[in-house]
């Protein structure tokens, strides 16, 4: 009877061992399946962040490029609108109104007055002015058709002033102004027209 007792518990035990044993197992299983699928989480949250960081790249590298294009844009437009400024203003710069034309007018009369008095040196301070004045009107779109006649004044001018500059700074015999004279008034008669027709036009609306 003892013996069937002893061998009873023996089979419990060996049984307890073996579901022990099999827990056991199942338990390391388990580890390794765990181990296994959080590895491989972490490898596609890897993988997740890098196709997030490639992404991210490319999207800020497409944003780059749009405001480059945008900056390239605004510049461009910014030059055109810069040109087309400095476009005009050299225009007006080059236009000449009737008051310039006015100044230019008396200062014919003004140098012949210089000279009457001798006063040389202050005649050929406008006679520079005054040359200065005529290559600038030659660029007035409204005096196209008188060209020749200011190239021919600028020309005799030019002349004039160097022969005059040479007389002043020699100190020799003075200059002889008859021919200056004549072409002033040539000149004079030249501008005081120019002025009429301008007020003319200003009167008739342009």
């Amino acid at each position: 009877m003892s013996d069937n007792n002893e061998n009873s518990q023996e089979i419990k035990i060996e049984k307890h061992n073996i579901i022990f044993v099999a827990i056991l197992v199942i338990a390391i299983i388990l580890c390794v399946v765990l181990k296994s699928l959080y590895e491989q989480m972490n490898m596609q949250l890897a993988m997740l962040g890098t196709i997030a960081s490639v992404v991210g790249l490319w999207v800020a590298i497409d944003q780059i490029v749009k405001t480059k294009k945008i900056a390239r844009q605004t510049s461009d437009t910014a030059a055109d609108t810069l040109k087309e400024v400095k476009s005009k203003i050299s225009q007006v710069n080059k236009a000449f109104t009737l008051s310039d034309v006015s100044f230019l007018a008396k200062l014919p009369s003004t140098i012949n007055e210089c000279i009457e008095r001798e006063e040389y040196e202050r005649a050929y301070d406008k006679m520079e002015r005054l040359q200065e004045g005529l290559i600038e009107l030659r660029h007035n779109p409204d005096c196209s058709q008188n060209v020749d006649n200011i190239e021919s004044f600028v020309a005799d001018l030019t002349i004039r002033l160097k022969s005059v500059n040479k007389s002043i700074t020699s100190h020799n015999k003075p200059y002889k102004y008859d021919e200056i004279y004549a072409l002033m008034n040539q000149i004079r008669i030249f501008l005081l027209s120019k002025s009429s027709k301008m007020k003319y036009d200003e009167l008739c609306g342009g």
